[in-house]
């Protein structure tokens, strides 16, 4: 069993993955917050997008759509005593941000290292002469063609200035804003350089910005945004005189980040690269001055309210959580007075369309995730109350057969699943989020001392979740309807790949006993060859005119699909979803969708190649860790459950101020063994609290076909366990939760059962797995649970 002493760190050197060759053509998207750049082939920029003041579906400034050396978009060169030559990227280390990379010219005697480098305002050029043979004279050029850039109806530019800010060249875009009274939106716009600059314009269309001579070590040019002319000024003057110095700064940042980042390692290099960049790919989605929003993409999306908060324990794991809280707090600053959390903001972060109610339940997951790896209690007082307001809201909601109404937020077109809208459906998609967030509320509640949300919560969820497992599965197909008719619990016959989106542990019971059904119907209706996807061929949904019909949404459809081939041992499914990530990320994509009409269709050809879409990184990233990996994290502690039946190692993860690493072994579904620090645990694969005191944990995970004796504990979501003691026959364990628990056993059907001295049933399962529900009345929930096997 290889030993969790021996992980290793991440460090700032270049992983194999993380130099995949570059397809060709070249197409990448690059991202810094406010800005979105994407660069084909030869390695020049083909549109530049800016989301400031400007109508948010007026951000793009400039763009050319060609594969073509001929279109100039603020294409660099490096000018040798005259002669350009342009600059691209070879040998190339990429980052979410840009790229570092070297250049020879032999034919000049030059070597270089140049840079692309992506702010929240400015994108920046910057080259780095290792070598001069010669010690010509250099100079940098950007080279424009002005007809690039993007027109549109009321839109004014000004002409190219190098007068209204020293150092600078500046143009002004005007656009109608949504204001009343003819207001405008204006964006300035400009070139700056470390060294002097220059402009040539020609009867081609074409421009040059051209630099005075370089000093010997190099140089920058940028192109810089900016909302005003002094906040344009301020920023030009600090890249004109500090622009090489700022560009390096950055890329050591993302160099620590990657130090510091966690790492998995499981002989997949771009699995690997692409789960160590996670976090960054996030980061630079961020705008700087908007902490807790992203941006739903690096391209042509603004900050979207359910791309922030779905998968938040992302963030977490990355050790992002002062993001997760400025988040609670953004979304809850913005929200709309009657409608809730938005969905889609505008420019100035109002709210253009709401979530659906279900869907803002996000809000109390991402709140109870933020408490259990932070352990930043002030924060429950702080933002429960609006939790609290949303999930009353959602409550007051029609409720119909023991669910809840309401068109589904997913996919973007429901009805041609033949939903109806207003009251009329009972989502799938909808209720199974509701139920993971009532569970949330009332811990959430339990832990603030509120009683009568606790037990409302209590109540909300247990008959969501009954009413969900009785009525929107379909027996026959072993697989879950898409919706019901509300009106009499009809069912509509579409069969989706998100049917639950997993988003938090306690999905397991939503599925619970029906997981080798569902892995069966998602391996023979879903996958294909390039992807899964979101509806079988010969359901009436498929293909629908809808832009998520079609598709492979891994967003949706990644966590559930990935727990549930763990848990039901189907590694071949798991392997084949590894070789998906490594082709995506070897494009430098993190697909927003992927067109699988036919079977040659697929990860080889993303719809937006290059692109990165944080709604799939957070459960690419998550899947990662939870079902490859198999460990879950949650206020109560760490559990260990199956996942890849090889080798692997995961490293650098801090929850609640401990740092975790863990090294797998074994193949099965069954935990084996779990050893922390050395210290052997037997009777359970949630590791109890008081196991082990160190303050930093080594966890050692054997995975075995056929289960320990003895009865032990799989899963008790969100509670605590600590004084555990377990023999072949018997285990007592001491569990405490803020609510309501159902705790996952491994016992014979004959064991005795008791809960604080009283003997309790539990509901079996066909697998020989039992589940016992401790239920709380409106506060927290503690005791003993003993277990004992038949004499």
């Amino acid at each position: 069993m290889p030993s969790a002493a021996s992980i290793p760190v991440s460090s700032g050197t270049p992983h194999p993955g993380d130099q995949v060759p570059s397809p060709a053509p070249l197409s990448v998207w690059f991202g810094g917050g406010r800005i979105g750049v994407h660069v084909q082939h030869p390695g020049t920029i083909s549109e530049l997008v800016y989301y400031g003041a400007q109508p948010m579906e007026r951000a793009c400034f400039f763009s050319t759509g060609q594969h073509s050396p001929y279109q100039k978009l603020f294409c660099p060169y490096l000018l040798v005593d005259g002669r350009a030559w342009r600059l691209e990227p070879g040998d190339a280390r990429f980052y979410p941000a840009g790229w570092v990379c070297r250049q020879s010219i032999p034919a000049e005697g030059l070597e270089l290292r140049h840079s692309l480098v992506v702010f929240d305002d400015a994108v920046v050029h910057r080259v780095e002469v290792l070598a001069n043979r010669d010690a010509r004279p250099l100079r940098l050029r950007l080279s424009l063609h002005d007809y690039l850039r993007r027109q549109a109806e009321g839109r004014t530019w000004s002409a190219w200035d190098g007068q209204a800010i020293p150092g600078a060249l500046t143009a002004q875009v005007a656009d109608p804003a949504r204001a009343p009274g003819g207001a405008t939106a204006t964006t300035w716009l400009g070139v700056v350089g470390s060294a002097p600059l220059a402009t040539r314009a020609f009867s081609s269309g074409r421009r040059f910005f051209d630099s005075a001579e370089l000093p010997p070590e190099g140089g920058t040019v940028a192109v810089l945004f900016a909302g005003s002319a002094a906040g344009f000024a301020a920023r030009a003057a600090e890249l004109a005189a500090h622009g090489p110095g700022l560009a390096a700064a950055q890329v050591a940042g993302w160099d620590e980040r990657l130090r510091a980042a966690p790492a998995i390692a499981l002989g997949q290099p771009a699995v690997e690269s692409f789960f160590r960049h996670s976090g960054l790919i996030c980061d630079m989605l961020s705008p700087a001055d908007l902490p807790g929003a992203m941006r739903a993409a690096v391209g042509h999306y603004w900050v979207w309210g359910w791309d922030t908060l779905v998968h938040s324990d992302s963030y977490l794991v990355n050790g992002r959580a002062a993001f997760v809280r400025a988040a609670l707090a953004l979304y809850r600053r913005t929200a709309h007075p009657e409608l809730g959390i938005g969905h889609q903001f505008d420019e100035t972060m109002a709210v253009r369309i709401p979530q659906a109610l279900p869907a803002q339940g996000l809000y109390a997951i991402m709140l109870q995730q933020y408490l259990a790896w932070s352990g930043d209690d002030g924060a429950l007082a702080e933002f429960f109350p609006f939790a609290r307001t949303i999930f009353q809201r959602t409550c007051a909601q029609a409720r119909r057969h023991g669910l809840y109404t309401g068109i589904a937020l997913f996919p973007d077109y429901p009805r041609f699943a033949g939903q109806s809208g207003g009251e009329g459906d009972l989502s799938v998609f909808n209720n199974g989020i509701f139920c993971q967030a009532a569970r949330a509320m009332e811990h959430l509640a339990g832990q603030a001392g509120d009683v009568a949300t606790a037990r409302q919560a209590r109540e909300a969820w247990l008959a969501c979740e009954q009413a969900f497992r009785a009525r929107l599965w379909d027996g026959r197909r072993g697989y879950w309807y898409d919706s019901l008719a509300s009106a009499d619990a009809s069912p509509r016959p579409s069969y989706p790949a998100h049917a639950i989106l997993w988003v938090q542990s306690t999905a397991r019971d939503l599925v619970a006993g029906r997981e080798q059904a569902c892995a069966a119907f998602f391996a023979e209706h879903l996958v294909c060859v390039g992807g899964i996807r979101p509806y079988p061929l010969w359901d009436p949904a498929f293909n629908g005119d809808g832009n998520q019909f079609g598709q492979y949404y891994p967003a949706g459809v990644d966590m559930a699909f990935l727990r549930l081939m763990a848990a039901t041992g189907r590694q071949d499914q798991l392997g084949r979803w590894l070789g998906w990530v490594a082709c995506f990320w070897g494009q430098h994509t993190v697909p927003e969708g992927v067109t699988l009409e036919a079977e040659n269709d697929g990860p080889h050809l993303p719809d937006c190649p290059g692109g990165k879409q944080p709604f799939t990184v957070k459960p690419w990233h998550m899947g990662l860790v939870n079902a490859i990996a198999g460990i879950e994290f949650d206020h109560g502690g760490i559990t260990c459950g199956p996942g890849l039946d090889r080798p692997l190692t995961l490293a650098g993860i801090r929850h609640r101020g401990r740092t975790v690493a863990l090294a797998t072994a074994g193949a099965g579904v069954h935990v084996a063994a779990i050893a922390v620090n050395g210290r052997p645990l037997a009777g359970s694969c949630k590791i109890p609290a008081d196991h082990c005191p160190d303050p930093d944990w080594r966890i050692e995970l054997h995975r075995a076909a056929v289960p320990p004796a003895g009865p032990a504990i799989l899963a008790a979501d969100g509670a605590t366990l600590t004084r555990l003691r377990a023999t072949g026959t018997s285990l007592a364990v001491q569990i405490d939760a803020p609510g309501s628990v159902r705790v996952w056993l491994r016992a014979a059907a004959a064991a005795r059962i008791t809960w604080q001295g009283a003997a309790i049933a539990g509901e079996r399962e066909a697998d020989g797995r039992c589940a016992v529900l401790l239920l709380a009345d409106g506060g927290p929930v503690g005791g003993e649970l003993t277990v004992d096997a038949p004499a």
